[in-house]
C-alpha cells in the first residue's frame, strides 16, 4: 500500500498475521499504482508538469523482481499535441489499469494536457501505452484529451479491450487493439449518457466504469448508471443508480452482438454503489461484489468486537462467463478498500481499513461462504510521576483513557509513546493542567479535537511523519502560543508559529495565544473562516498579495487587532471581518475590495498600497477584410507595475487559443486571420506581484 510517501509490503501468513514488512522509496512525488506481473512486480509513478515544457518526464514505470530488487524502469517524456502524451498532470481524473502479453505491458489511465487559457486549466484525456517488459521501451497505444474519466482494460490472445467512461463521447465504450500492432480494432458504444457539452467542461455523466474481465466465450464489463433516459430530470439523492453488466461475444466483436444487462432495479430510492468489482474465479464463474450506501444499514458496526469498523455492507453474488446470475445475492457487514479482489485456494481475497483496524476477508468462490479475520489496534494508558503516558501500536481512542484518567487532575504532562500512529477524536482532551505534550515520531494524524481544552498546554511540536492534523485538533488550548514542525515533516510547515500546510497554500490554525504580527503569504488562496477568530494577542496582520478570498468572520472577536493590510488581489470578504472590534484600520489600495468593504462596514481605511490592476487593452476595429490585419493595443493599469502580457486568438468555437506573442509593456500586436468568419482575443495582463487579469474580444474578418 501508499502511505503517501512511501510504498509499504507487507507479507501475510495464512491466518492473515504479518510476518514481514518492506518499504521501497518512492522515486517520483506521485502515486500511480501496482501491477503483479508473471514474472515481476510494477510500480507507477508520475510528477506534475506545470510549465508544460516538453521533454519532462511525467510517468515512470518501474520492474521489479518478485524479492524487490529494482530490475529497470520506462519513462514517458511529455510532449504537446493531442495524440502526444502532453501532460500536465498525470494520472487526473482517471484510474491506472495495468496488464500484459507476451512480455509487454499494457497501461492505461487519464491525465490532464497542457494549460489552455481559455479554461484556466488543462484538458483532460485518455493516455495508453505499451512497453517492454525487457528494453523499457515505451509506445503509444491510444490517447486523446476528450474526457475519460475511467479506464480499464483486459488482455486476451493477440487483443486489448478497453473498458472507458468517455464523457467527451457521452457515453460508455469498449474498444479493441491488436496487440501486435497497437492498432484499433474496433469499438462499440455499450451505454449512452444523457445531457449535452457546451462548452469546454465535463458535464456529468451519472454513470461510471468499474471493471472488465474476459470469459471463455466473453468479454464482460461492469459499471453502475442512473436511467440515462431520465437524464434531465436526475435529482441527488432520489435518482437511483443500478449495476449494468455489459456482455461482447469474443468471436463476433460488434455492437449487434453485444448487450447490456442490468444486474438491479432500483427506483427513485437515491441508492448508489461503491467498490463495484468483477473478480474471476475461473473461465466460467465470476464474483460481482459491491457497497451499498443503503439507510437501514448500520454505518458503523463491529466485527468481532474490536475488528474493523463495517461502514457499510458487502453485496455479492456470482455470474457464469455468459453474464447470467447463477446465485443469490449475499449480504454481510464489511467494507472494501481500492484494492481489487485476489483470488487463492478457490477464495477471493481483500481487505479494508480505518487506520488501526484491519480485516481481511474472503468469500469461498464456490459456495459464497464468508469469512473475516480482524487486526485490531493494542493501544493503552497509564499515569505514573504526575504524567499521562499512552502506549502500544495503532491509533488511540477515548477508550484508551479511563474515568481515572479522565479526572485526574495531577496530571501535569502527557507522553504519547512511539507506536503510536493517531489521536483520535477527542482522545485526550480536557486535561487542563498538563503543561506539556510529547509526540512521537511515529505519529501520523492528529483527529478532530484531539487535545481540545488542555488550557496549559503553551508548545506543540509537530513530529516528521504526521500527515493529517484536524484543524480543530487543539480548540480550547489557550495558553497555546506556538507550533513548530519538524525540518522533516513533508506535510507541514509552520511560519511565525501558524500552522500551513507544506506548500503555504492553506492555512491550518493558528495558536490561540499567538502574540505579536502575522504575516500571511500570497501562497494562501483563501483565509478560512473563524481561523482567527478569539485571538487576543493578534495586534497587526499583513495580507501579502495573491491571496484572494477572506471567508466570514476570519478575524472575528480579536479585540487587540489594529492594523490589517489587505491587498488588491482579494477580491471577496466576507461578512463579520471583525466582529466585537471597533478599533481595526484597513489598510489597502484604493478601489480595492478591501476599501468597499470598509465603507460598507465603517470601517477606518487607508490607502497605502496600488491601486487594483486593470486590464485596458483594446482593439484598432471591430471588423477587417481578409487579407488585412487587425492590431491589438495591451495596456494596463494599476497593481505592481513591469506588466507581461499574452496575446491569444481563436475563430468562435475552436477548442484551443493560438498563442501570438509574449510581450511587455504598452505594445502592439498584429494579428492577420488566414480565413473569414468570427474570431476572440484574449490579453493576458500579470503584473509584478503575479496578479493577472483576462480580458476577451471580439472581431469579425468579412
Amino acid at each position: 500500500y501508499y502511505n503517501g510517501k512511501s510504498v509499504c509490503v507487507e507479507y501475510l501468513n495464512n491466518s492473515f498475521k504479518v510476518t514481514s514488512r518492506k518499504t521501497i522509496a518512492m522515486e517520483l512525488k506521485i502515486w500511480g499504482g501496482f501491477y503483479e506481473g508473471k514474472d515481476a512486480y510494477y510500480l507507477v509513478e508520475g510528477q506534475e508538469n506545470m510549465n508544460c515544457k516538453n521533454g519532462t518526464e511525467v510517468i515512470r514505470i518501474i520492474k521489479y523482481s518478485k524479492s524487490w530488487t529494482r530490475l529497470g524502469a520506462g519513462k514517458l517524456y511529455s510532449k504537446a499535441g493531442w495524440t502526444n502524451p502532453e501532460i500536465r498532470k498525470p494520472f487526473e481524473w482517471g484510474n491506472v489499469s495495468m496488464t500484459e502479453k507476451d512480455g509487454i505491458l499494457y497501461l492505461a489511465t487519464g491525465r490532464e494536457g497542457y494549460y489552455d487559457a481559455a479554461v484556466g486549466q488543462g484538458h483532460q484525456g485518455l493516455y495508453m501505452l505499451s512497453m517492454n517488459e525487457k528494453t523499457f521501451a515505451i509506445s503509444r497505444v491510444d490517447s486523446d484529451l476528450y474526457h475519460s474519466l475511467a479506464q480499464k482494460i483486459a488482455v486476451d490472445g493477440n487483443s486489448l479491450y478497453l473498458f472507458e467512461q468517455s464523457e467527451g463521447d457521452r457515453c460508455t465504450t469498449l474498444t479493441k487493439y491488436n496487440t501486435k500492432t497497437n492498432k484499433r480494432d474496433g469499438e462499440i458504444i455499450m451505454l449512452r449518457y444523457g445531457g449535452k457539452r457546451k462548452d469546454a467542461w465535463a458535464v456529468p455523466c451519472y454513470s461510471s466504469v468499474d471493471d472488465i474481465s474476459v470469459s471463455k466465450n466473453n468479454i464482460l464489463g461492469i459499471g453502475t448508471s442512473i436511467d440515462q433516459s431520465q437524464y434531465n430530470n436526475y435529482k441527488a439523492g432520489k435518482t437511483a443508480y443500478n449495476i449494468y453488466l455489459t456482455i461482447t461475444p469474443r468471436n463476433n466483436f460488434s455492437a449487434k452482438a453485444s448487450k447490456v444487462r442490468w444486474l438491479t432495479n432500483n427506483k427513485d430510492n437515491g441508492k448508489c454503489y461503491y467498490g463495484v468489482k468483477l473478480t474471476r474465479i475461473n473461465d466460467n464463474r465470476f464474483l460481482l461484489s459491491w457497497e451499498e450506501n443503503e439507510k437501514s444499514e448500520s454505518s458503523v458496526t463491529y466485527l468481532n468486537g474490536r475488528g474493523c469498523l463495517a461502514r457499510n455492507t458487502i453485496h455479492y453474488m456470482f455470474i457464469d462467463g455468459n453474464g447470467n446470475t447463477v446465485s443469490r445475492e449475499f449480504k454481510q457487514k464489511g467494507a472494501f478498500s481500492d484494492c481489487h479482489p485476489i483470488v487463492k485456494n478457490g477464495k477471493a481475497v481483500f481487505y479494508a481499513s480505518d487506520n488501526d483496524n484491519v480485516a481481511y476477508y474472503q468469500i469461498d468462490g464456490n459456495t459464497g461462504a464468508f469469512s473475516t479475520v480482524s487486526n485490531s489496534s493494542d493501544t493503552y494508558a497509564y499515569y505514573k510521576s504526575n504524567t499521562l503516558y499512552i502506549a502500544g501500536t495503532g491509533c488511540a481512542g477515548a477508550e484508551v483513557m479511563n474515568d481515572v484518567f479522565r479526572s485526574c487532575y495531577r496530571v501535569n504532562s502527557i507522553v504519547i509513546e512511539e507506536g503510536i500512529t493517531g489521536i483520535k477524536s477527542g482522545a485526550v482532551s480536557g486535561f487542563r493542567n498538563a503543561t506539556s505534550i510529547s509526540l512521537p515520531a511515529s505519529l501520523k494524524t492528529i483527529g478532530a479535537c484531539a487535545f481540545e481544552n488542555c488550557r496549559s498546554i503553551k508548545s506543540i511540536n509537530i513530529p516528521k511523519n504526521t500527515s493529517s492534523i484536524d484543524a480543530t485538533a487543539f480548540k480550547g488550548c489557550t495558553s497555546l502560543s506556538s507550533i513548530n514542525v519538524n525540518t522533516g515533516n513533508n506535510n507541514y510547515s509552520s511560519k511565525n508559529s501558524v500552522l500551513y500546510n507544506k506548500s503555504q497554500t492553506k492555512i491550518i490554525l493558528c495558536p490561540e495565544k499567538k502574540s505579536g504580527s502575522i504575516t500571511i503569504p500570497g501562497t494562501v488562496a483563501s483565509i478560512p473562516g473563524n481561523v482567527f477568530s478569539n485571538r487576543q494577542c493578534i495586534s497587526k496582520i499583513t495580507i501579502e498579495s495573491g491571496v484572494s478570498t477572506i471567508a466570514a468572520n476570519a478575524f472575528s472577536n480579536c479585540k487587540a487587532l489594529t492594523s490589517i493590510t489587505i491587498p488588491a488581489s482579494v477580491k471577496s470578504i466576507g461578512n463579520g471581518l471583525f466582529y466585537s472590534n471597533s478599533k481595526v484600520t484597513i489598510y489597502g489600495a484604493s478601489g480595492s475590495q478591501a476599501e468597499k468593504y470598509a465603507a460598507a462596514n465603517k470601517i477606518k481605511f487607508v490607502a497605502s498600497l496600488p491601486s487594483p490592476l486593470t486590464n485596458t487593452s483594446s482593439l484598432s476595429a471591430n471588423s477587417v477584410t481578409l487579407g488585412n490585419s487587425i492590431t491589438v493595443k495591451c495596456a494596463a493599469n494599476g497593481g505592481d507595475k513591469n506588466y507581461t502580457y499574452q496575446v491569444y486568438y481563436r475563430k468562435v468555437g475552436a477548442s484551443y487559443w493560438k498563442t501570438v506573442k509574449h510581450i511587455t509593456d504598452y505594445s502592439k500586436v498584429m494579428i492577420t486571420p488566414a480565413e473569414t468568419g468570427s474570431y476572440e482575443v484574449q490579453v493576458t495582463v500579470k503584473d509584478g506581484s503575479n496578479t493577472y487579469i483576462n480580458k476577451t474580444m471580439k472581431f469579425t474578418v468579412k
